[in-house]
């Protein structure tokens, strides 16, 4: 069976009177019922309360309730399937758990679709929806539920006018901010369907719309170059956003307006998975399934034994025989994820290779060339580069687990002006710097600071990570600062090095970032990539 996750929401509430207990229950059951109205009257909504569950056709419900000491709530929890209305080879399911925190609760849920394997693989996946349970939760008078620095995680999209750009600052730096925070800003073409991100992202992350071009100035003089975004661009500021750092720009998913413009849905799919995947990590410690409930509920009762044992022998056996109960069940649920994820990893890299395979037939692109190892390179070293390709292809055999060289950078070093000229030799210092200064600077174990003014320091040697914001929010331009890598996969060539401003003096090298292989992807070096300045004055 294959399963695919389509929402995660997660939030705080604080009930305006009481505990909360069973008031947080309350929308639950209601939209519950609203979607099951002849299998759930109102005697069995009651039992589903204190636990328990029932089923009819393929419609599956079953909760569970945790009391902790006094027998208080503590946590509950539910598990709906059902099969799709359009495709009954396809089936919902929905986990979802309210659990006390403090004088608040915690709600959390994942929403998941589930198809046979050879049953329909090949249809196209449901368009992601946040189950309007959540809705239902957060527009529940009862309770509170806080966002970053204000903002609401409710469905409805919000706007940032003129004058308020601090608002979006104090969002991205909440201290201890757990959602990410979506962000459009707003240019000539038109918005994507805000209304509809943000009834998606209700409970996940609050989606801050622009009123006007003129808040690119405002944010200018508030955020780093790397972290603005301009023009009808946007972006998903994931927590722990560190403005200090540049690097840290790159963690955070930016869409140009260009791919917002003409992607529609599906650019619009692009952020809400960005988001997903951010809440899959951040929230995977709450509670959300049965399974986890009755974890609480497991280590509870082994905490009370445990404690009566050491005075009460009476009380070891039963101590003893529910470690044991508790081993066995952990061990089962060891051999039934091991043999999910096997399953898994047999349908993760078909489906890797299909989108590497699709990558390149529609780009065209060549693979990253990979160098020779260092010692056959040295070896192979009769006299020294003469010429800007040659460069390249020598800094990439003397560093292979460090500098990749694409069949692109190489092609555009065979054609730099700076090639033809004694300055030539200045290249190879630049290269040098590259593949140990400002690796050593990308990275190192702790943060580096301001990494342009740290390798400047270093190197006398300027770097930028961002291009201009007139640059940014033009579609064609952004474009020349895309690549892909050797598997296939995108990368943003923005990043570059830069020495002098006029030809033939002038070298710009621009390079990829990929942490995951702690490799530097230098995908251009020769003449000035064209900007919004170079437009103007050709």
């Amino acid at each position: 069976m294959l399963s695919t996750l389509h929402a995660r929401a997660a939030f705080r509430l604080r009930p305006r009177d009481g505990d909360g207990w069973p008031d947080v229950l309350a929308p639950i059951l209601s939209w519950l019922a609203g979607r099951e109205r002849a299998l759930l009257p109102p005697q069995r909504l009651t039992l589903l309360t204190e636990g328990g569950g029932l089923r009819e056709g393929r419609v599956s419900i079953a909760t569970m309730l945790h009391r902790g000491a006094g027998g208080a709530a503590h946590a509950w929890a539910l598990a709906y399937t059902r099969p799709d209305v359009h495709d009954q080879l396809l089936r919902w399911h929905i986990d979802l758990a309210v659990s006390r925190e403090g004088e608040g609760w915690r709600f959390a849920l994942a929403s998941s679709t589930m198809r046979d394997l050879g049953a329909g693989e090949d249809a196209p996946p449901p368009e992601p929806a946040m189950p309007y349970v959540v809705q239902k939760v957060l527009s529940d008078a009862r309770f509170i539920c806080d966002g970053p620095a204000g903002w609401s995680l409710g469905p409805q999209p919000q706007r940032l006018a003129p004058g308020q750009a601090h608002r979006l600052l104090d969002a991205l730096t909440a201290r201890g901010r757990l959602h990410p925070v979506v962000y459009v800003s707003r240019g000539s073409a038109a918005l994507p369907d805000v209304a509809r991100l943000a009834a998606q992202l209700a409970g996940a992350a609050p989606v801050i719309v622009a009123t006007t071009p003129a808040l690119d100035a405002e944010l200018d003089h508030l955020l780093p170059k790397g972290f603005r975004t301009v023009g009808g661009a946007v972006r998903v500021y994931l927590p722990g956003i560190d403005l200090a750092d540049p690097a840290d720009a790159q963690r955070h998913r930016y869409l140009p307006a260009e791919d917002v413009a003409s992607g529609g849905r599906e650019a619009v799919a692009r952020i809400i998975q960005a988001v997903l995947r951010a809440n899959v990590v951040t929230f995977q410690d709450w509670p959300t399934t049965i399974r986890d409930v009755q974890t609480l509920a497991r280590e509870a009762r082994l905490s009370e034994l445990r404690l009566r044992a050491e005075t009460d022998q009476a009380q070891q056996a039963a101590y003893i025989a529910l470690l044991e109960e508790t081993n066995a069940a952990l061990t089962a649920e060891r051999t039934s994820l091991q043999a999910a994820l096997d399953r898994l990893d047999v349908a993760l890299a078909d489906r890797e290779a299909t989108i590497r395979r699709l990558i390149f037939t529609a780009q065209g692109a060549q693979p990253v060339a990979r160098p020779a190892p260092a010692a056959p390179a040295l070896h192979a070293l009769r006299e020294f580069p003469k010429t800007l390709p040659a460069m390249l292809d020598l800094i990439a055999g003397l560093f292979p687990d460090r500098v990749r060289v694409t069949e692109r950078a190489l092609a555009s070093a065979e054609v730099a002006a700076i090639g033809a000229t004694r300055e030539v030799r200045l290249c190879w210092r630049v290269l040098h710097a590259l593949a140990t200064d400002l690796y050593d600077l990308v990275f190192a174990d702790a943060p580096v600071g301001d990494l342009p003014r740290r390798f400047q320091e270093r190197t006398g040697i300027e770097l930028a990570l961002s291009e201009s914001s007139a640059t940014q929010a033009n579609p064609r331009l952004m474009a020349l600062r895309r690549s892909i890598d050797d598997e296939g996969l995108p990368i943003d060539i923005t990043p570059h090095l830069k020495v002098g401003d006029r030809p033939p003096r002038m070298l710009r090298v621009h390079f990829a970032i990929d942490r995951a292989r702690r490799l530097l992807i230098v995908d251009h070096c020769g003449d000035h990539l064209e900007t919004a300045g170079t437009a103007r004055s050709t």
